[in-house]
């Protein structure tokens, strides 16, 4: 099988989970898209760039909550 094919299939994977619209569904659809991603950038680059997307996806679906919990404050709630 060649590799086209096999984007081909992912990609038809991935659209398949998007379809589901439940939470689980939607977190393994990230994982397969950041992994197709990597082919060309790196897996943690690729991954990087969903969670960034994803997160800012989130801040403009509930900016008052993102109002709340500003960045900066998460860093030093870990330490």
């Amino acid at each position: 099988m060649d590799s086209d094919k096999v984007l081909e299939q992912l990609d038809a994977i991935i659209d398949g989970l998007l379809d589901e619209g439940d939470l689980a569904s939607s977190s393994v659809a990230s994982i397969l898209m950041a992994a197709r991603d990597s082919i060309g950038n790196g897996y943690h680059l690729a991954l990087a760039g969903r969670t960034w997307s994803a997160s800012n996806a989130l801040r403009r679906q509930f900016p008052r909550r993102a109002e709340l919990f500003p960045l900066g404050a998460m860093k030093h709630a870990r330490h």
